[in-house]
């Protein structure tokens, strides 16, 4: 069985909020790690969200 991709909580599996080099997407739902669907609270992350955060590693500015 193929498992998608599911939001869970940075604070669980995040990297340490000191670490600003890595960036969290999360839209506050978590998921089911065994579901056969892209969870919904993972789908809500945008391509523009996700293009946005390399800009934002370079600039120094912190993680959201």
């Amino acid at each position: 069985m193929l498992t998608s991709g599911t939001p869970q909580a940075p604070t669980v599996w995040g990297p340490p909020a000191r670490e600003s080099r890595h960036r969290v997407l999360w839209h506050g739902a978590t998921g089911d790690a065994f579901a056969n669907e892209v969870d919904p609270g993972l789908a809500r992350i945008t391509v523009d969200e996700v293009l946005a955060e390399p800009d934002g590693v370079l600039a120094g500015s912190p993680a959201r």
